[in-house]
């Protein structure tokens, strides 16, 4: 969650995402393609076209958030859960 986070608040580049979260950059880069696989990041190449920056697909987090909030709110026989 907290890459995902950075990656909205500022779009970045998987070493500097490492750096800044504290994480092997194995870590980063394992996490950055599973989040890209979801389609919930954008990949943009950065002013040298050397290295890959991310940033968050707006449109796919909220499609995603949605899902999620039906998700919870729903009890298990498909009907709202108490107090949704």
């Amino acid at each position: 969650m907290e890459l995902l986070r950075l990656y909205r608040r500022e779009p970045s580049t998987q070493a500097d995402a490492a750096r800044v979260l504290g994480l092997p950059k194995r870590t980063v880069s394992g996490h950055t393609a599973a989040l890209a696989d979801l389609g919930l990041l954008v990949e943009t190449q950065d002013p040298d076209k050397v290295r890959s920056v991310y940033g968050v697909d707006e449109n796919k987090l909220r499609e995603l958030l949605a899902v999620l909030h039906e998700y919870v709110t729903r009890g298990e026989n498909g009907t709202k859960a108490p107090g949704a």
